[in-house]
């Protein structure tokens, strides 16, 4: 089976905007060549209101041969599936591009039923919202396969965040660089990886925002760690995956493929 990899940037507000701030995205000259240099075929999943307060770093991301799906609104961390959010962010898009989209990411991993639905109604064809895995406090989506399904009352095909195989780390920066790269790589290769990878980032991840000391502690302790080093880390991951065989591909080709298996009949329903 091939080995394919979705690189999925989370575009949004330093810490997902527990702090007002956007400076991570002040330059992002370098992330550019580096995806340029990997010939990397990213997908952006970006909040609405960037499509117009940062207009220069979204065709800047588009002349890098990025695709852009959606990611909430206004990135409120407190209604990040409400259906204001979703039906706001669909009509930014279109104004920007002229088309409909075709994806979803809800914030901080989480999608409810009313969520759902309102993504059906609104035309998204697919959402990538769900870590499949447990975090205690927020969600436990164990139920939920790590590989692409159908949600069969909502007519939506899910791309799930993927999980490093049997201790479900996701592989994500967020998750990942608190351990760093020699415990993230290690895990990897003790544990293996999902033939199909859906990996996510953030700028903030890549770039340390200039006001992280204003992050209340508890961010500072969870979402922090290792940011001086973000770009190295992210760079050797996209080694390890090169290394390992995977193929990047953009969020769209992996709905198409996706949609071909739901055609034939094998692709999860639930």
């Amino acid at each position: 089976m091939k080995k394919l990899i979705c690189y999925t940037l989370d575009l949004e507000p330093d810490f997902g905007g527990r702090i007002k701030s956007y400076s991570s995205l002040e330059n992002i000259s370098h992330f550019l060549e580096i995806i340029r240099k990997n010939r990397i075929n990213l997908t952006t999943f970006a909040a609405g209101h960037l499509l117009q307060k940062k207009r220069d770093v979204i065709k800047k991301l588009i002349d890098a041969g990025s695709e852009i799906e959606l990611h909430s609104y206004s990135h409120n961390l407190e209604r990040q599936d409400e259906d204001y959010e979703i039906k706001k962010s669909r009509k930014a898009y279109i104004r920007y591009f002229g088309k409909k989209p075709l994806g979803y990411r809800s914030p901080k991993g989480m999608i409810t039923k009313k969520g759902l639905f309102s993504l059906s109604r609104e035309g998204f064809k697919y959402d990538s919202s769900i870590y499949p895995t447990i975090l205690l406090g927020r969600y436990n989506n164990l139920k939920y396969p790590a590989y692409p399904f159908y949600f069969d009352d909502y007519g939506l095909i899910e791309l799930p965040f993927s999980v490093i195989p049997k201790i479900k780390v996701p592989l994500a920066m967020g998750y990942l660089q608190p351990f760093g790269f020699g415990i993230s790589r290690s895990m990897i290769d003790i544990f293996g990886l999902p033939n199909t990878v859906v990996f996510d980032f953030h700028m903030w991840n890549l770039y340390k925002p200039s006001e992280t000391n204003k992050l209340p502690l508890k961010w500072k302790v969870l979402l922090a760690n290792n940011l001086d080093n973000g770009m190295k880390m992210f760079q050797n991951l996209i080694k390890v995956f090169d290394q390992k065989g995977y193929k990047p591909i953009t969020m769209s080709e992996l709905y198409i493929l996706a949609k071909e298996q739901l055609d034939k009949g094998n692709l999860t329903k639930l």
